[in-house]
Order: C-alpha cells, then structure tokens, then sequence
C-alpha cells in the first residue's frame, strides 16, 4: 500500500479533508500507511460529515435527532449530531454507564485528545434511538 505522500495530500477532496480533520491521531499513521485501502471510504464519511447540520437544527428531534458520526473506545460512545466548527452536539455514554449517559455540548479538539478514540469509518446515518438501541438493550424503552 502506498504511504500518503504529498502529491496525494494535494489531491484530497474535500470530503476527504473533512474525514481526516474529525479523525483522532491515533489513526492517521494508518490510514496514511494505507490510503488505497482507506480512500474511498474517507470519500464517503467525508460527505457525511460534510452535512453535518448546524448546533440547534436538531434540537426538537431528541431521540429522533439524526446521528452523522460516531467516536468510540472501549466502552465510551460519542454520536454526533450536530457540528459548528469546533463544536459539536450530540450523545456522549461514558465507561459503558447508561444510567447517566447524556445529551451534551463538545469540542472535537477535546474528543481528538481522548487517547486511543476513534472515529467510526464504517457508520450509516441513523436515528439516534436506533443507535442507541444497537449499542444496549437499556435503550429498548425509546
């Protein structure tokens, strides 16, 4: 696999772009090692978050909010819904504690500070109650 080099950080779409700024350091030197591997699906998460809707267009929604992006280690979960900037809105569940998981304001320079986090290549946009019923049965009475 190819290493990123300059000429392909050049050639980095937008989306791309937005896929390695929301990425945490531990997964660069991966993805970097790997960008063949890696490329398309950045393209595709890129876009994603590249619609990520502004703080407060979700507000209403509650559970039925749409979750963009999801950062996870162990048995921490973040679902994002919102962004502006540095800003984020979303779910956070901490050390696996559904009792006291909540709705919450965040910065994704203090979510990439989070050793070992990862940005979740693989989500599908969803509603936060079915995300959240995916992770725990807790969740069942949404």
């Amino acid at each position: 696999m190819e290493t990123m080099t300059m000429a392909t950080a050049q050639r980095l779409t937008n989306a791309q772009k937005a896929s390695m700024q929301m990425m945490c350091d531990c997964q660069k030197p991966i993805v970097e090692g790997a960008w063949e591997e890696y490329a398309s699906r950045l393209e595709a998460l890129g876009d994603t978050l590249l619609k990520l809707p502004k703080i407060y267009s979700q507000d209403k929604l509650a559970y039925d909010a749409i979750v963009y992006a999801h950062y996870f280690v162990g048995a921490t979960d973040f679902f994002v819904t919102e962004r502006d900037g540095n800003d984020m809105f979303g779910y956070a569940i901490l050390n696996g504690d559904y009792e006291m998981a909540e709705f919450g304001y965040l910065s994704l320079s203090e979510l990439k500070s989070i050793p070992g986090l990862n940005l979740d290549f693989y989500w599908d946009e969803t509603t936060l109650r079915n995300a959240l019923t995916n992770v725990s049965d807790y969740f069942n009475y949404l």
